[in-house]
């Protein structure tokens, strides 16, 4: 069991983080997938956060991509910059599976949205 109701995804990839630590790309998406398997039949309410803008996002396929595609169908509540969607995807995905969706101008703004969800504002 756990204390928690939410749990929050910062959605990327680090292959100099994974590499030192030895893990792989594959390593992370299969433990990501245990972890929302684990939110799902706990009622863990689960937002993924996407801020890191184009640079952090890459070709389809890539690392950055693949961890997209491991959280993002999965989140309860989606906010990425809108610089991080500038192709529309999470907008796709949103659309797809009815989740609500955030668009903020800068990383910093995900504080208040924080505080909007959590409701300490």
């Amino acid at each position: 069991g756990t204390p928690y109701n939410t749990i929050i995804f910062a959605i990327g990839a680090s292959l100099k983080g994974m590499g030192a630590s030895g893990l792989t790309v594959e390593d992370e998406v299969n433990r990501l997938e245990n972890i929302i398997n684990y939110c799902k039949e706990n009622d863990i309410f689960i937002i993924g956060v996407h801020i890191g803008g184009v640079s952090k996002r890459g070709a389809p396929g890539s690392d950055n991509e693949r961890m997209i595609d491991a959280v993002a169908p999965h989140a309860d509540y989606l906010v990425v910059t809108k610089d991080s969607n500038k192709d529309g995807r999470f907008t796709e995905i949103a659309e797809e599976k009815g989740t609500p969706l955030t668009e903020i101008d800068y990383a910093l703004h995900l504080v208040d949205i924080l505080k909007q969800v959590f409701g300490m504002e």
